[in-house]
This record gives C-alpha cells, structure tokens and sequence, in this order.
C-alpha cells in the first residue's frame, strides 16, 4: 500500500518551479526545508521511532531527491519476476467479474493482452515500476538499495528478515511469520480490486500455475534481472537464496521453453 508521501513531494517540487510566478522568491534552502517538512508532518506521530518506511514505487526513480534530503537512506526493493506479477493481476481482474477496475480506467471491454500493455507501458503500474527500478539498480545510487526477491521471502521468511535487518543496520525483531494480517478492503472496494491488498494466514511458498497467456509470458521472461550477476554491474545487495538456472530456456523450442509453474527455491547448502 504507498502513501501519499512521494505524490505530495512532487506536487511541490513543481508548485515550486518556475512554473510558478513565486519561483523567485523561493531558494533551494526553502525548498528543502518544505520538503522535508512534508516527512516531519506526514510523520510526526513516528518521529520518536529510529525507523520509518514510507512505501512508495516510484521512489526509486528519484534516488537523487532522496539522497539530497536523507542521505543516510536506504530503500528496500521487494520484487518478482513480471510475468508473475501480470497473473496476480489478471486473478484479481477475474476474481471481481461483476465490476471493472480503476487500475485499466474502469474499462469493461479490455481483454489480458491489454491489460498487460496498460500496466506496462511507460505509465503503468508494473512498467514505470520497472524502469524506476533500473534506473536505481544502474545508478550512482545503487549502494542504497537492498532488494527482497518474492520468492526468498516467502519460501525462507526467518533468513531473508534477518538478512534484511542486517542491511539496515538494525537490531532485529521477533515477528510471528505464522500469523501475518494485512487488509486495505475500503481502499480495494473504491478502486474495483477486492482482495488486492489482502493477506492473510502463514507466509509460505505457495508453487501454482501460471494463467497468463504463454506469448505474454515469453516476452518478459527476462525480466529478473537481479538474478543475474551480469546484470548487476553496481553489486546491489539481492537477500536470500539464488535462485537455480534459467526456467526459461533460450535454445528450447517456443512450446518446450516456458515452464509455466513456478521454479523450486531451495536454499544453497
């Protein structure tokens, strides 16, 4: 669930442009200080903590504002595959068949190809997501980023915590990983997405098949890049487990290539 903190942020950066007739007669100190401000009001029930998250995917597309204004920083990436953050999606879409979603426009006549270029296209959930990711993973800021694969998580709760706490230079703390409750129903219900938010029970690996369209699949299945040395110039921290080779095989034919459940996870002994 994002707050609100990053819009407002923004809001105000250009508010305080020169866009606005008052450009002049705000400074960069001006501007710092109000930004920061927005943090200290929005927070100012937490300030007592030495901790607070503020969630938000965009964050990571603006690594410079954050370093400017809390150098000591670092932001948490949780991430997965893309393709199997289109099948949760497309079973959230067709476990509300009675209502439309705000998250494609309210639209009732789309179909999951369009779906899946709407959330990623530049401006789309999964699309501008990504591409702020990539510009932290590539940039100059990438020392501040600590990303937490899905699939570690939730097939290995108790190590990837405990190495999360570890990143942050944190003390760590006792949490039940069997009894975890998280719900945003009102917020669900407004945008058309019941159960978007919701969690409940054990935090588990649970393997299931992928729904998704095998096309849609294949063309962004690719798309981990965390996982893969390679790909990971700066050395950003990536917790838990590796996961094993390539489910996708390039030299497999278009039929054999796809492995449509999702791969096993196991820690490396």
């Amino acid at each position: 669930m994002s707050s609100p903190v990053f819009n407002l942020l923004a809001h105000l950066q250009v508010s305080m442009s020169g866009k606005s007739e008052m450009h002049p007669l705000i400074t960069d100190e001006i501007r710092e200080n109000v930004l920061r401000g927005v943090f200290e009001g929005y927070y100012r029930n937490q300030l007592d903590r030495s901790v607070i998250f503020d969630t938000n995917r965009a964050w990571c597309g603006r690594m410079f504002v954050v370093d400017k204004l809390f150098p000591k920083a670092k932001v948490v990436c949780c991430v997965r595959a893309v393709p199997w953050i289109l099948d949760s999606v497309e079973r959230i879409v067709r476990s509300n068949p009675l209502e439309p979603t705000r998250m494609f426009g309210f639209e009732a006549s789309g179909n999951v190809y369009a779906r899946a270029e709407a959330l990623m296209g530049p401006g789309g959930m999964v699309g501008s997501a990504m591409a702020c990711l990539k510009d932290a993973f590539n940039g100059v800021f990438a020392d501040r980023l600590v990303v937490v694969p899905y699939e570690a998580l939730t097939a290995h709760p108790e190590q990837t915590i405990a190495e999360l706490y570890g990143a942050l230079g944190e003390e760590p703390f006792a949490h039940d990983f069997d009894h975890v409750e998280y719900n945003a129903d009102d917020f669900d219900f407004r945008i058309g997405a019941r159960g978007l938010h919701k969690v409940s029970g054990k935090v588990e690996y649970r393997p299931r098949e992928l729904t998704l369209p095998s096309e849609l699949a294949m063309k962004h299945h690719r798309s981990d890049f965390w996982n893969h040395a390679g790909r990971n110039p700066r050395n950003v921290r990536v917790l838990g487990p590796r996961p094993p080779s390539e489910v996708v095989r390039e030299e497999a034919s278009p039929d054999q290539r796809l492995d449509r459940r999702e791969p096993d996870f196991s820690p490396a002994l």
